[in-house]
C-alpha cells in the first residue's frame, strides 16, 4: 500500500488521498488537527476501505499550485499570498506543536482556490525521510515561473533558495520569508510615494516561446442561428409594415404598437450589425493565417528549414488529431499541438476557452507526446470524462480514435 498522496474522485467530488496506519489516529497530532481548526491546512476525513485506513482531503474547485503557475507568471501579488500562507502555516504548527516535516510541500499537492487568493497545505501525519527535497521543489517551481521583470522578487526568491541549500534547515525559512515580506511592504510604500503623478510606460510583452494559434471559426449552429435571426427580423419588419397600413384608425394603441415594434427592430439590427462585424473580423483573421501558412509552406519547401529550434514561426492548427463537438458548441473543433493546452472557461488562463456552465476556469489539459494524444483532468469541479468514466485528477489518459471526451456536460469525439 502506497503512503504517498494521490488524487482520486468520488461522489462528484475531487480528493487527495493518503494511506495511513492505525497508530495515526491515536497520535497527538491527529487529535490536535481533529479537534482544532488550522486555517492554513486542508480539512480531512478518515475512511476505512477494505480494511485499509485513508485520510481524504477534499479539493473540489481548487487548483494545484504547479498548474496555477503554468497559466500565469508568478507576480508580486500572488508571491505575497503564497509567502504569507507559508508564514501562517509555520506559526499555526508552532502554536499546536505540530511537526513541519509532516506537511506536503510538493507543488502538485499545494492547493490554490479558484480566485488565487488563498493557499492551503496538506498535513499528512508522517515524517518524511528527506526533509528538504519538497521545499526545494516548491522553490524551484516558483523560480521557474517568476516574473523576471521584477528583479527584487527574483533576487529574494533566489536568496531564500540558496540559504535553504546552504543551511539545510527548513524553517529558518519562516524567518527569511517574513523578512522578504517586510522588504516588499517597505518597497511598495516607497513606490507609492515615488509614483504620485508619474505616467507609467506600458512595456510590450516579449516572448521567445513557441506559439500555436487557433484560427477563429464559427460553428454551423452559430451560422444557422445568425441566418434565422436575420430572417426573423425581416419577417417582423414586413409584418409591422403590413399591420401599420391595415390598422386604419390612428389610436394611442397603434402609436404604442409602432414605437414598441420600432424599438425591437432597432435592437435586433444592432445585434445583427455586431454579429456581422465579428464574423468579418474572424474572416480577416482567418485569411491572415492562411497567407502566413502559405508563406511558411513555401519557405519550408524551398529551404528545408525545420522550425523546431530557434524562433518558432506561428502556424495554424495541428491537423492530425482533434476533438469534435457533438453539441455544436463553440469551439466546435479543439486541435492538439506540440505544446500543452489548458481547457477551461477563464479566457486569460485557458488556451481553449469553453464559456459554458459547469466547465471550470481551468478544467483540463491536452497534450501530445509523439503519436500519443492525452487528456488530463486538472481537478475540475464537475470532472473530465472519457467514454462515461470520470478521469482521476492529474493522471494523463491516452485517447483512442472515437473516444468520447466530456468536460462537465460539454461532449467531444476524438478524431
Amino acid at each position: 500500500m502506497s503512503y504517498e498522496p494521490e488524487f482520486v474522485r468520488g461522489n462528484q467530488k475531487s480528493y487527495i488521498r493518503i494511506a495511513c496506519s492505525k497508530e495515526v489516529f491515536e497520535s497527538y497530532e491527529y487529535q490536535m488537527c481533529n479537534y482544532n481548526t488550522l486555517k492554513s491546512v486542508l480539512e480531512f476525513q478518515h475512511r476505512n476501505q477494505n480494511g485499509d485506513n485513508y485520510l481524504y482531503y477534499e479539493v473540489s474547485g481548487m487548483q494545484s499550485l504547479d498548474v496555477f503557475l503554468e497559466t500565469q507568471k508568478l507576480k508580486r501579488d500572488f508571491a505575497e499570498i503564497l509567502l504569507k500562507a507559508i508564514v501562517k502555516l509555520c506559526k499555526e504548527l508552532w502554536e499546536f506543536a505540530l511537526d513541519i516535516n509532516s506537511v506536503v510541500f510538493l507543488p502538485k499537492f499545494i492547493m490554490v482556490d479558484s480566485d488565487g487568493e488563498e493557499v492551503k497545505f496538506i498535513y499528512s501525519f508522517r515524517t518524511k525521510e528527506t526533509e528538504n527535497e519538497e521545499i526545494e521543489k516548491l522553490l524551484e517551481c516558483c523560480i521557474e515561473y517568476l516574473d523576471y521583470k521584477d528583479e527584487e522578487l527574483m533576487r529574494q526568491f533566489y536568496k531564500i533558495y540558496e540559504n535553504l541549500l546552504e543551511k539545510n534547515e527548513q524553517f529558518g525559512l519562516c524567518k527569511e520569508v517574513e523578512q522578504m515580506l517586510s522588504l516588499f511592504s517597505q518597497e511598495q510604500k516607497e513606490n507609492d510615494i515615488d509614483n504620485i503623478g508619474e505616467v507609467r510606460e506600458v512595456v510590450p510583452f516579449e516572448s521567445s516561446m513557441e506559439v500555436t494559434v487557433d484560427v477563429p471559426t464559427k460553428s454551423k449552429m452559430a451560422e444557422k442561428r445568425f441566418k434565422d435571426l436575420k430572417r426573423g427580423t425581416g419577417i417582423l419588419f414586413l409584418a409591422s409594415v403590413a399591420a401599420t397600413f391595415l390598422w386604419k384608425p390612428l389610436t394611442i394603441l397603434k402609436i404604442f404598437f409602432c414605437i414598441a415594434v420600432g424599438g425591437v427592430l432597432l435592437v435586433l439590427n444592432i445585434l445583427i450589425y455586431k454579429k456581422e462585424k465579428k464574423y468579418k473580423e474572424m474572416e480577416e483573421e482567418k485569411q491572415k493565417f492562411e497567407v502566413l501558412q502559405e508563406e511558411y509552406d513555401v519557405f519550408h519547401k524551398n529551404f528545408g528549414i525545420d522550425n523546431t529550434g530557434g524562433t518558432q514561426i506561428i502556424t495554424t492548427r495541428d491537423k492530425e488529431r482533434f476533438l469534435y463537438s457533438v453539441q455544436d458548441i463553440e469551439p466546435q473543433y479543439i486541435y492538439f499541438s506540440d505544446t500543452k493546452k489548458i481547457v477551461g472557461k477563464d479566457v486569460k488562463r485557458a488556451q481553449v476557452c469553453i464559456p459554458q456552465g459547469g466547465v471550470s476556469r481551468v478544467h483540463a489539459l491536452l497534450l501530445r507526446e509523439d503519436s500519443e494524444y492525452m487528456v488530463e483532468d486538472l481537478n475540475s469541479t464537475n470532472g473530465t470524462w472519457v467514454n462515461g468514466k470520470a478521469l482521476i485528477p492529474r493522471e494523463p489518459y491516452s485517447l483512442k480514435e472515437g473516444d468520447r471526451v466530456r468536460f462537465a456536460e460539454m461532449e467531444y469525439i476524438f478524431r
